[in-house]
């Protein structure tokens, strides 16, 4: 079973990358040129702790649509060196 990935609408792309308490969650482009995060990342307990223990009104929307989208496998777009 692959890695799965959850798909970044346009409209909370501007929030990333997050921090939160040294934790930190980037965008992953795709090789269709659309924005992913791992899965991983945002159900990791302690993220979701230390997210509980910071709400901010901007994230607030971003957590409610990861705790329900669509998890996917995706190939990533591999940078230029």
């Amino acid at each position: 079973m692959g890695v799965k990935f959850i798909k970044i609408p346009a409209e909370y792309l501007e929030l990333f990358p997050i921090d939160i308490n040294s934790m930190r969650i980037e965008l992953l482009e795709s090789v269709e040129g659309d924005f992913y995060v791992p899965y991983k990342a945002v159900v990791w307990k302690e993220f979701k702790i230390k997210f509980d223990q910071t709400p901010t009104e901007q994230l607030a929307p971003l957590y409610e649509y990861l705790l329900s989208a669509e998890r996917v496998t995706i190939e990533i777009k591999e940078e230029e060196i």
